[in-house]
C-alpha cells in the first residue's frame, strides 16, 4: 500500500510536518473489506479536557518549577511504530510506521496522528516504539525543512523559552536521542463490529512529566540549546539530562 501524506493541524500557526504512514489491516496490499470499520489516534495535551494534569504546574505548553517557567511552543516527536491490538487474527489491528507529528501544546487542541481501517474485533492495547532518526532516515529531510536541523541520533525536539525566576527568557531548540518502548491497555476496550463502526483513541501528552525533575525544578534547556549556525547540536538522553523516557509524558485519555 502506498504511504499516505497527510499535514499535521495544531492550530498554532506553525508549520505542517508531512506525516508518511503505511497503513497495514491485514498484511501486504490486500484490499480493504468492507466488513472493516475505522479507528482515529489523536493526541491531547494534559490539562485540555484531561485527567493527567495534576499538581505539576502544567498548563498548556506551559511547565512551572521552582526554578522558573518553561514555555514550550513545538514539540516533534518521530515514531517509528504504533499499533493496535487486540483479539483479532494475529493480534494487530491497525499499525503505522515512520510517523512524525508535531504534538499539540494549546489546551483544547488535538492532534490527528493517523486513521485507518481495522477488522472487526475487540481491542485492548496500543503500543509505541520510538528509535534514533539516522543518516538516510526517510523522515529526516522533511524534519530538516521544518525545524532547519535534525541532529543524527535526535528521537525529537522541543522549542521555546526558559525564564529563570528573576531574569530573562532564553529561548531553545533542543534534541532528545534514544530509544523507548510505551505500551498502554485500553480499559474500556475498542469494540469494532463492523463496517459502520469507528473509535477515536485519545493519548494525553504531559511534557511536565519530561521536563519536571523529582526536586521541583524544571530542566534548564537552554543549556542545551542547539545553534544550525555553529552545526552545534547536542542529543541529550533521557535518564541521563533527562528524567523520564518517551512513554513517561504519555497515558490513554480515553476512548469515544
Amino acid at each position: 500500500m502506498a504511504p499516505l501524506a497527510l499535514p499535521v493541524r495544531t492550530g498554532l500557526g506553525f508549520a505542517l510536518l508531512t506525516l508518511l504512514l503505511f497503513l497495514l489491516a491485514g498484511c501486504g496490499d490486500d484490499p480493504v473489506s468492507p466488513n472493516d470499520g475505522s479507528v482515529e489516534v489523536v493526541f491531547q495535551v494534559a490539562g485540555s479536557g484531561s485527567t493527567a494534569q495534576d499538581a505539576s504546574g502544567l498548563a498548556g505548553g506551559v511547565v512551572t518549577g521552582t526554578n522558573g517557567v518553561l514555555s514550550l511552543d513545538r514539540i516533534h516527536i518521530v515514531v517509528d511504530d504504533f499499533a493496535v491490538r487486540g483479539d483479532v487474527d494475529g493480534g494487530l489491528g491497525l499499525r503505522s510506521a515512520e510517523l512524525a507529528v508535531e504534538l499539540p501544546l494549546a489546551e483544547g487542541v488535538e492532534t490527528t496522528a493517523f486513521s485507518g481501517p481495522v477488522p472487526p474485533g475487540s481491542y485492548d492495547r496500543v503500543t509505541l516504539q520510538v528509535e534514533p532518526v539516522l543518516a538516510g532516515h526517510s523522515l529526516r529531510p522533511g524534519l530538516v525543512d521544518a525545524l532547519g536541523v535534525w541532529p543524527t541520533g535526535a528521537t525529537f525536539a522541543v522549542s521555546g523559552t526558559f525564564t529563570r525566576t528573576g531574569e530573562a527568557p532564553a529561548s531553545f531548540l533542543v534534541f532528545i536521542g534514544g530509544s523507548s518502548e510505551w505500551g498502554a491497555e485500553l480499559d474500556p476496550r475498542l469494540e469494532i463490529e463492523g463496517g459502520s463502526s469507528t473509535g477515536t483513541i485519545v493519548i494525553s501528552v504531559d511534557p511536565s512529566a519530561w521536563f519536571l525533575r523529582g526536586d521541583g525544578a524544571v530542566v534548564e534547556l537552554p543549556i542545551h540549546h542547539c545553534d544550525p549556525a555553529q552545526d552545534q547540536c547536542p542529543v541529550i538522553r533521557p535518564g541521563v539530562e533527562l528524567e523520564g523516557s518517551v512513554g513517561a509524558g504519555l497515558s490513554i485519555e480515553g476512548l469515544r
